[in-house]
């Protein structure tokens, strides 16, 4: 295996996945082509998923084998912590994201990527910046900014606090750091799926994000109502046409940290 075929399939796999405008929607059910900030989204503490690990299959087209993946997630006041790893002959590869709730949902603190070195995004809310470890420009923080790993979890604590909100054709706006800067991610929703996974059959919630620039990846989620929308499945298609996708396998129980 070459280094640029496990950094593509890590980092593929890892990438999960905008923000403005302040009025409020009402409570009632969002229509196709709403295009939402996280100002106009209602998180309830309630909705978030238990304290659980899931198991994945990755495969790819790059090469013949499969990695393993495994999503931590645990909370318990006042925060919480997640960490997604890889691992395939002996190597391994890391994200954790650290921190705690707020009006928007989950409020990261300090997110790693951690692959031969760790890199740190720090979120400083009370400045309204985040510091990169990696020595590139501080970034501005938008109202609730999440890293590329919370992305997910939020995404799911998002839908199951209201899922009327986020009807086939809805657009969300989230800004997403990653350990070097923050860009602008928009999710656009669709309908439920039914899919084969190698831990059993599951109907399932997608989103796709859409792409900014000719270069971005195509990232598709799929969030499963049974496992508290959690991430089932997160498939990443390169503009050559190579893929990472990562699937569902088994679930594990996590006791709160």
């Amino acid at each position: 295996m070459t280094m640029k075929s496990w950094l593509f399939l890590t980092l593929a796999a890892l990438l999960a996945p905008l923000v403005n405008a302040a009025t409020a929607l009402p409570a009632s059910a969002a229509q196709a082509g709403t295009v939402l900030s996280m100002q106009q989204t209602a998180f309830k503490r309630t909705a978030l998923p238990p304290a659980t690990k899931l198991i994945y299959r990755v495969d790819s087209n790059k090469f013949p084998f499969r990695m393993r993946a495994e999503l931590l997630w645990q909370h318990q006041e006042p925060g919480y912590q997640a960490r997604l790893r890889f691992s395939a002959f002996g190597l391994t590869r890391m994200q954790t994201s650290l921190g705690k709730f707020d009006a928007f949902g989950l409020a990261p603190e300090r997110f790693t990527n951690t692959f031969r070195n760790e890199e740190v995004a720090s979120f400083d809310r009370a400045q309204g910046i985040v510091r990169f470890s990696a020595n590139t420009p501080s970034a501005v923080l938008q109202p609730g900014a999440q890293d590329r790993l919370s992305v997910t979890l939020q995404l799911a604590a998002l839908v199951a606090s209201a899922p009327q909100r986020f009807a086939p054709g809805t657009v969300l706006n989230v800004q997403t750091v990653s350990h070097r800067d923050a860009d602008a991610w928009r999710f656009k929703f669709g309908g439920m799926e039914t899919l084969q996974l190698p831990g059993g059959t599951l109907q399932a919630l997608k989103l796709e994000r859409m792409p900014r620039k000719a270069q971005d990846q195509q990232l598709e989620l799929w969030l499963a109502p049974e496992l508290a929308y959690l991430p089932v499945r997160i498939r990443l298609t390169e503009t050559n046409g190579d893929y990472a996708d990562q699937k569902w396998q088994a679930t594990e129980a996590a006791d709160s940290p």
